[in-house]
Parts: structure tokens; C-alpha cells; sequence
């Protein structure tokens, strides 16, 4: 407490993790930035404590990762998903490409709205990559087949790719722009062709559990670039959070539909599990953030270091004859820090530090039986036992 600049701080700390597997700290129950000093002092000063914050760190990292995978899932659950939603809508497309359009749809409006769309330099791409496309399976697509809902099925394939890569690349901008292109032309397309329309319903429907793995796998590149390859511990929590703030735009640039909304891809409890991981990563760059005092590392060092070694000194100084006993484990941590046992306050220390449920026991002991630890002469506390 004498650290934490709040008496009530281990008094309300909860150990209970923000995220299954990810342990916080004593400092990062609390959030407190003394506690947060203390850490890192106590991070420089004990090789054993240091050593378990490092594991920590890895466990963190390890929880983190399954979380997401959770949600994000594997190429063979993709692929899986994938050939199940194929082997439902090509035969739903195919019956939407032998049906000629009704010439009575096309109003002049409408024409002159084709018209101009197709001449956008992107749609004009698309034209020509859906040609190539159809050649790779064997069609061939004439100008005149351009113009019909076979061939502007393939230019939204193509499409399609384009928002693929662009997603690939983390290039979101980009994506937005093909996603407008991809919107327009599924539109014109159900308007003239019912038998399209049941089609992408279909698409749309059989979808949803690719959708979900798309998210997921989006979500998760953003948290863990794809150049870490999961083993090099480095999480870019800036892209995550401001993914999750945005659900909607995060959703269509994962599944590269534009109606899409998050939550109708994820149930409440996966969103919530996302949260937890944003939230438990940030606590952890706050308790950093909170531990760099003003000055070079070695005075932030120096100074945490100071502040422990005077309550050390302190604590070694009150004569025992004015200490009453208390419980076991208060009692054995005076007797250690008055026999100047340095090596067994020091695992006490880095317990408490470890395990907030811990310090909050020790804290709740030393509560009560502060008032049996008087001085006979004065009959005030000495208030001294546990780090405060």
C-alpha cells in the first residue's frame, strides 16, 4: 500500500483474468501506477521474478492465440465450408445463366446506368480478367455474352479477387472501393434476373459459417501480423482495437460483402471474448507505460530501488517487544525481514507481486490484526508487517 499510494488497493484487487489463461499481475489487477513501479524495480532486482513475468508473457501470448483461433479456425474448416457452399450454388447459377434476361427490365434508366458503370476503369479490369477467367475454364465469352448475367458474374468473380488480394495486403482502402463496385454490379444483376437473385440468397445463406472464419482470421492477422508467424511474441493491438470499434466496416472487409454486419456473423459471446483479448493486452501496455517514470531507465530503476530498500529499512527497525503475533504468514514475514533474511522477503515479495488473490489475502490478515500490533506505552498501531 505504501507503494500503491491507496490503502484500499489490495483490499479490492480481483486475480480473476480478463482472458482464460492470461494471469495478471498484482500491478495489473490494479492498474496502479506505484504497484507498476514497483514491478519493474522488482523486475531489475530479482532474476526469479523476472523470470516468471518472461513466462508470463509467453502464456499470455499462447492464450491470446487460442482465443483467437477459436474464431478464426483452420484452412481445413474453410475449405470444408467452401465446398459445401459450391456444391449448393452452381447449379442455382447455372439455371440463372441459361435464363435470357428480360429485355422489359432493362428501362432506360437503367441502361444508361450499366453503361456508364462499365466504363469505370476498374469495372473495365474486371472485364477483361473475367474474359481470362472463362478461358481458364474452358468457356469462351463474347462481347455480347459480356452483357449477360454469365458474364457479368464472372466480372464480379473477378471483383471478387481483387478485394481478396487488397484484403491480403492490409490495403482496407482499396478494398473499400472494390466492395462499392462488387455491391453495384450484384445489384443490377438481381434486378434483371430473379433466378440470380435466389442464387446469391443461397451464397449469401451457405456463407455464414465461412463468414465467421473469415472474421476471425482478419481479426486475427491484424492482431498478429503475418511476418511474426506467431513466435516472435510482437501483438499490434493499434489495428485490433480500432477494428473491433469499427464492426460493421471490419465485417465487409472480411468477408468481402459489403451487406455484411458483425453482429450477425459472431454470437454475442465471441464478440465478447474479442473485447477480452483487447482489453487484457492494454492492461498490460498500461502497467508498462505507468512504470516508466520521468528520467533514463537506470534513474526510473534507481528511484523504484531507493523507495524499496527505505521500507526495508524501516521495517527492520521496530523492536519486536512492540509487535504482537499475528497470523502465520504475517508473523513469519516479520520474522524474516527482522532476521534480515533478504532471499525469503524477496520470494514473499515477488508472490504478492505475482498473485494478486495472495496479497489481498496477506492484505486482509494484516487488517486484522492491526490493532493488535501496538505499542503498550502509546497504544498506536505500528502499522507495519507487510509491504504496504
Amino acid at each position: 500500500e505504501r507503494f500503491s499510494g491507496d490503502p484500499e488497493a489490495l483490499s479490492k484487487v480481483a486475480g480473476t483474468p480478463i482472458l482464460k489463461g492470461s494471469r495478471p499481475t498484482l500491478a495489473e489487477a490494479t492498474e496502479n501506477p506505484g504497484l507498476a513501479q514497483l514491478q519493474r524495480t522488482q523486475q531489475s532486482k530479482s532474476t526469479d521474478f523476472a523470470s516468471d513475468l518472461q513466462g508470463r508473457k509467453t502464456e499470455r501470448l499462447r492464450a491470446r492465440e487460442a482465443a483467437m483461433e477459436g474464431i478464426a479456425g483452420s484452412e481445413g474448416e474453410m475449405e470444408y465450408f467452401k465446398d459445401a457452399r459450391r456444391q449448393i450454388t452452381e447449379p442455382l447459377y447455372k439455371a440463372a445463366y441459361e435464363k435470357p434476361i428480360d429485355p422489359a427490365k432493362i428501362t432506360p434508366d437503367l441502361k444508361k446506368e450499366v453503361t456508364e458503370f462499365m466504363q469505370r476503369p476498374t469495372v473495365q479490369e474486371a472485364r477483361a480478367e473475367a474474359i481470362k477467367k472463362a478461358r481458364d475454364s474452358g468457356e469462351i465469352l463474347s462481347d455480347q455474352d459480356m452483357g449477360s448475367v454469365k458474364g457479368m458474374h464472372y466480372m464480379k468473380r473477378a471483383i471478387d479477387d481483387k478485394i481478396s488480394a487488397a484484403k491480403r495486403a492490409g490495403a482496407d482502402d482499396q478494398a473499400r472501393i472494390y466492395l462499392g463496385i462488387q455491391e453495384k454490379m450484384i445489384g443490377f444483376m438481381q434486378e434483371v434476373s430473379p433466378e440470380y437473385a435466389k442464387a446469391m440468397a443461397e451464397y449469401e445463406s451457405a456463407s455464414k459459417p465461412i463468414n465467421r472464419l473469415e472474421v476471425g482470421q482478419y481479426l486475427r492477422d491484424r492482431l498478429f501480423p503475418s511476418s511474426n508467424q506467431y513466435g516472435g511474441g510482437k501483438i499490434t493491438v493499434g489495428q485490433f482495437t480500432k477494428a473491433l470499434e469499427h464492426p460493421d466496416e471490419t465485417a465487409k472487409l472480411a468477408t468481402g460483402f459489403s451487406g455484411a454486419k458483425l453482429d450477425k456473423i459472431l454470437t454475442k459471446d465471441e464478440i465478447t471474448q474479442l473485447k477480452s483479448i483487447a482489453r487484457d493486452i492494454i492492461r498490460e501496455q498500461n502497467v508498462e507505460g505507468a512504470a516508466r517514470i520521468t528520467g533514463s531507465s537506470t534513474a526510473q530503476l534507481t528511484a523504484g530501488q531507493k523507495r524499496l530498500d527505505t521500507f526495508l529499512e524501516k521495517l527492520e527497525k521496530v523492536p519486536s517487544k512492540f509487535v504482537s503475533v499475528p497470523a502465520k504468514g504475517v508473523s513469519a514475514l516479520l520474522e524474516k525481514s527482522r532476521a534480515k533474511d533478504a532471499a525469503a522477503y524477496e520470494s514473499e515479495l515477488n508472490k504478492m507481486l505475482s498473485d494478486p488473490d495472495y496479497a489481498r489475502s496477506v492484505s486482509s490478515m494484516r487488517d486484522s490484526h492491526r490493532m493488535r500490533s501496538v505499542d503498550p506505552q502509546t497504544t498506536k498501531p505500528w502499522n507495519i508487517g507487510v509491504p504496504q
